[in-house]
């Protein structure tokens, strides 16, 4: 089944399985456009290296956390990255880039958020950086907890498996929003119910409940308040 980014999706999930008690859902690209502004961000920090990520470079790259992206650009460019130096530019670029844009959540988010559920953040991004793009759009306080994999060294797999632990439900009780692929089958595996955000970036098979066409116009696609 195949929704809009703009359809009122949990009426549909509610109508799906009575048992959704709790949302998780990624953060880049799947409660906004934001992605791109994470690579604008990294090549800022670049420049001083005369390093430019393409659109090529950024496919390789895509998914993978800070550390071993910067890894991978060290090998790729034979450069040598100092971390905490290009990592607090990198992030502070990516929020400055967003606080100064007029992006806001895809239409979804709105009326997902109204519901009478609980709504976690489980995201490869930094706590901090999301609690400062939430709080801009005026929804932090929406979310439970905001579980930054990239702070608590964990992968996703993990927190997903132990569900009971960080989000106090079962996987039957819980419903993923993910535009990753792999994410959203390992949370189908394990039972809980999937949405996944196609942004058109992903040719990977992906066993979902539902899906959500964003497309690549992310500009067009962002709900602006």
């Amino acid at each position: 089944m195949t929704l809009k980014h703009n359809f009122f999706i949990l009426k549909s999930v509610e109508e799906f399985s009575k048992k959704i008690k709790c949302v998780v859902l990624d953060f880049d690209n799947t409660i906004a456009a934001t992605e791109q502004y994470s690579w604008l961000a990294h090549n800022k920090s670049l420049e001083k290296y005369g390093v430019y990520l393409n659109s090529q470079c950024i496919k390789k790259y895509i998914g993978h956390p800070d550390n071993e992206i910067f890894a991978m650009i060290e090998q790729d460019f034979n450069i040598k990255i100092d971390y905490k130096t290009h990592y607090s530019e990198r992030l502070n670029n990516y929020i400055d880039l967003i606080l100064n844009s007029n992006l806001k959540p895809y239409c979804y988010i709105n009326d997902l958020l109204d519901l009478d559920l609980k709504f976690y953040i489980l995201s490869s991004n930094s706590e901090f950086a999301i609690r400062k793009i939430l709080s801009h759009w005026g929804i932090e306080n929406k979310f439970e907890k905001v579980y930054s994999m990239l702070d608590m060294n964990l992968k996703k797999s993990y927190v997903l498996e132990n569900s009971k632990t960080f989000f106090g439900f079962d996987q039957s009780e819980i419903v993923v929003f993910e535009d990753s692929p792999n994410t959203i089958n390992l949370a189908n595996s394990l039972g809980c119910e999937t949405v996944y955000i196609d942004n058109g970036d992903n040719n990977l098979k992906c066993n979902y409940n539902f899906k959500i066409d964003v497309g690549s116009d992310y500009a067009k696609e962002s709900t602006r308040i």
